[in-house]
């Protein structure tokens, strides 16, 4: 639990906007921080000048997967993982998904609902979202079916870990901004999660990808198959003019890449 004297980065950010507007700068460690809460600002940046802005915030730290994810990647490296990426995510291809998403909810409901039969009437908010989110992954993601809430035995791997991967060390995330990338090398920190379920997590992704391409028969619609299944254009890849990348939110099943 963080003390009751420090505050929350919302309540911060919050404060911080009613006393200087609605852009501001301020530093996070040592690196220097724009905070914009115009929301007008935010979808001229995020939508229309989106190639304008491809670079995300800098970490002091290296992991050969970790570090190539769309956050922390940068230039050629972000253009290529987007490109590749952005197929997989049409409107049609995550409206897909939508009646996994729904069994979810149903987990969810029927354990609220047993909850409130058995007289109790408190439940851990935080901890009953973030099970929640474990079964929203795990089906999205690799078509796996979990019931977090309803199995905390901590006999299930993929449930332990994915509980895992939302408890940040406090002293690993200041590390991670505040020190130099040396001094993390030397204590071994080089990623933001749990080292060890991060390393779960990864290890089942290759399976699974093994796997499926052995199979060659999969007609799941998880993240992992649409990934397998995205074709991408070479000319995509190693083209490294920006200017024609653009964001959408509007355009149904027009890719958000257009290159």
């Amino acid at each position: 639990m963080w003390p009751a004297v420090i505050k929350s980065i919302p309540d911060v950010a919050l404060e911080r906007m009613h006393r200087y507007g609605h852009v501001y700068g301020s530093y996070f460690g040592r690196q220097p921080v724009m905070t914009i809460t115009d929301h007008q600002l935010i979808k001229q940046m995020m939508i229309k000048d989106f190639p304008l802005f491809i670079n995300r915030a800098k970490v002091n730290i290296y992991h050969e997967v970790f570090s190539r994810n769309l956050v922390l990647s940068e230039d050629e490296d972000w253009k290529r993982g987007r490109t590749i990426t952005s197929p997989s995510f049409t409107t049609g291809k995550l409206r897909g998904m939508g009646p996994m998403m729904n069994r979810c909810v149903e987990k969810l409901f029927t354990y609220l609902d047993g909850n409130i039969d058995q007289g109790s009437g408190v439940i851990d908010t935080k901890q009953v979202i973030a099970g929640f989110t474990i079964d929203v992954v795990a089906i999205t993601n690799f078509a796996t079916e979990t019931n977090a809430n309803g199995n905390r035995t901590g006999e299930d791997s993929f449930i332990k870990h994915g509980l895992n991967m939302f408890r940040i060390n406090p002293l690993r995330m200041a590390s991670i901004f505040l020190f130099p990338r040396p001094v993390n090398d030397f204590l071994n920190i080089k990623t933001l999660p749990n080292p060890t379920s991060f390393e779960f997590f990864q290890k089942l992704v290759r399976e699974i990808v093994r796997q499926r391409k052995l199979s060659k028969a999969s007609h799941k619609n998880d993240l992992v198959q649409l990934m397998i299944d995205a074709e991408v254009d070479e000319n995509n890849l190693s083209n490294t003019d920006f200017d024609n990348l653009t964001a959408s939110i509007d355009d149904g099943e027009t890719n958000a890449i257009e290159s």
